[in-house]
């Protein structure tokens, strides 16, 4: 309820009392960081119903990791450096693109939100028998095993001053597992604390004579 009250916090001050125009300002600017964050939330809670209650649909077909790792990077090119290395070319996936873009924006978000700005972020794939394993590692602040081992549960959060000042709902690994998961794929983490966190996840590759569509 944080980004709630915090909408009618701002929005009570600025109706109620004469507020000049530098407050009135940051007052309008919390309101709507506020208001993006519980977009996001929810997002997420929807997100969460349609894949519990069986609802969301799921399109396999082969997909060009390459272009969908270019077209999730662009979105924190600002904000960060994003290195992709591939073994020869990007292997094929069958799997739904749509899909695969909300799974690479949710990990490499995690990995900006959790590691130093001036810290690359690593893109590896490559073939692993009948599946493509991707990987988006980080030199951020890591977690304990205990951490690691309930990172993938429902609104899971470390209970950490750097995890808490970060913000989030908890159901973002959670909705990625099961995107994973529901194409045919897993998912896992290897961190070390103070070191960062890689998450490596695995889709079934398509054939090579398949015909490749956007993500």
């Amino acid at each position: 309820r944080t980004p709630l009250t915090m909408i009618q916090g701002f929005s009570e001050l600025l109706l109620t009392r004469d507020v000049d125009e530098k407050n009135t300002h940051e007052a309008l600017e919390q309101i709507n960081v506020s208001a993006g964050r519980l977009g996001l939330l929810i997002e997420d809670l929807l997100s969460v119903s349609r894949i519990e209650s069986g609802r969301l649909d799921v399109r396999l077909a082969p997909v060009d990791l390459a272009q969908a790792v270019e077209e999730v990077s662009a979105l924190f090119d600002r904000d960060r450096k994003i290195r992709i290395e591939a073994d020869d070319d990007f292997p094929p996936a069958m799997a739904d693109g749509e899909l695969v873009i909300r799974i690479l924006t949710n990990l490499l978000s995690n990995a900006v939100k959790y590691s130093p700005p001036e810290t690359p972020i690593f893109v590896t794939a490559r073939r692993v028998g009948t599946s493509v394993e991707v990987s988006v590692s980080d030199h951020g602040i890591g977690m304990t095993k205990a951490e690691t081992a309930r990172l993938f549960d429902k609104f899971f959060r470390a209970d950490r001053p750097e995890v808490r000042s970060a913000g989030g709902t908890g159901l973002g690994l959670y909705i990625t597992r099961n995107l994973v998961e529901m194409q045919g794929g897993q998912i896992w983490a290897e961190s070390e604390l103070g070191r960062g966190t890689t998450f490596r996840f695995t889709l079934p590759l398509a054939l090579r004579d398949a015909q490749l569509v956007a993500p």
